[in-house]
């Protein structure tokens, strides 16, 4: 098998891994019955003009930093897999 249908079936594969995960979180999701809370719409106070760069050494820290035992239902990813 050449290298470009090799690199094909790899990236088919991976789509539809991802396709699969999705349509299992959307499932769960609709599932879970989370009423939204009512907050009142006022106008905020201050406003994020400007964000502070970090560097993949400070994420990788929080990363690590976050308890494996911590989970949502919500997240598409859970901690124990990004660790």
């Amino acid at each position: 098998m050449d290298m470009a249908a090799l690199a094909d079936r790899f990236s088919a594969f991976f789509i539809d891994k991802v396709c699969r995960v999705k349509s299992a979180v959307d499932s769960g999701l609709k599932s879970v019955c989370v009423a939204s809370p009512q907050i009142p719409h006022t106008a905020p106070s201050s406003f994020l003009s400007m964000f502070t760069l970090v560097t993949a050494a400070e994420v990788a820290r929080l990363i690590q930093a976050a308890p494996v035992t911590k989970t949502s239902p919500l997240d598409t990813l859970p901690i124990s897999l990004l660790k």
